[in-house]
């Protein structure tokens, strides 16, 4: 049964000084450190998503220039498109774009890059944490939780014996005449 207590009060101060411990490092780190990895993990990202992009467009273009290289009639067409020409099409109908359907695609096209953007760099418990106020709770709160784990979980009290043991009564046996542990 001993033993039994003893390792739940193990496993509780385990948990509880941890849990404090953690609440004392995210109030001190939030700052500086954990907002500064969330912004430059999402910077990261948008790195490697434009450099994705660039390979692609790289190899779209190789493609395209191959493809030109190997059919000339592709380059009047690609003539044709980049300087407004009406293209020969031989009785083929093709769409037209009106300025009106070219700028409502281009606006479209400006939001969604702007609302990329606009995106949040931190995440929104972050950004909470960070906030002075909730910063000195979570402080206090660990700390308050550290001290309650040593108070209640911390060592456990010795506890005196309620008969003395042979050797101290043969040290002090000299003290009495007959060595009576009353006299002690």
């Amino acid at each position: 049964m001993r033993t039994a207590a003893l390792f739940l009060r193990f496993v509780c101060f385990c948990i509880f000084f941890t849990i404090g411990a953690a609440a004392i490092v995210l109030s001190i780190l939030i700052e500086p450190e954990i907002g500064t990895y969330y912004q430059n993990r999402l910077h990261l990202a948008r790195i490697d998503e434009a450099n994705a992009r660039i390979r692609r467009l790289t190899e779209d273009y190789d493609t395209q220039i191959r493809n030109l290289r190997e059919d000339p009639q592709r380059l009047v067409m690609l003539q044709a498109i980049t300087f407004r020409q009406k293209p020969v099409t031989d009785g083929a109908v093709l769409p037209k774009a009106s300025d009106e359907k070219l700028n409502a695609a281009k606006e479209a096209l400006l939001r969604e890059i702007a609302q990329q953007e606009n995106q949040a760099l931190t995440p929104a418990w972050v950004l909470r944490v960070a906030e002075p106020r909730n910063r000195q709770v979570t402080f206090t709160a660990g700390a308050a939780l550290v001290l309650t784990t040593f108070i209640f979980f911390g060592s456990v009290p010795i506890r005196r014996p309620s008969v003395l043991p042979r050797s101290v009564l043969k040290a002090h046996s000299g003290a009495g005449a007959a060595g009576d542990p009353a006299e002690i």
